[in-house]
């Protein structure tokens, strides 16, 4: 674990920018920008809330990115 730490890159000021989680992982997992809901469509299998959808199958995951690099995720 210790060299995972000194091998690792450490976020200390990190701060998501919208609540509530679903919005929240989404940007997480891409880097793009969610809230006010941008790019927002309807998604039949869910109310019609605005930023609780599926990631698009277009925006690449940082699971994608890092899997692309060799790194099992």
């Amino acid at each position: 674990m210790d060299r995972l730490g000194k091998e690792s890159v450490r976020f200390t000021r990190a701060f998501p920018e919208s609540l509530p989680t679903l919005p929240v992982r989404r940007a997480l997992h891409t880097g793009i920008r969610t809230f006010p809901f941008k790019g927002w469509i309807p998604y039949s299998q869910w109310p019609a809330t605005p930023g609780w959808t599926p990631i698009p199958e277009e925006h690449v995951t940082m699971s994608e990115m890092l899997q692309e690099k060799g790194y099992t995720t």
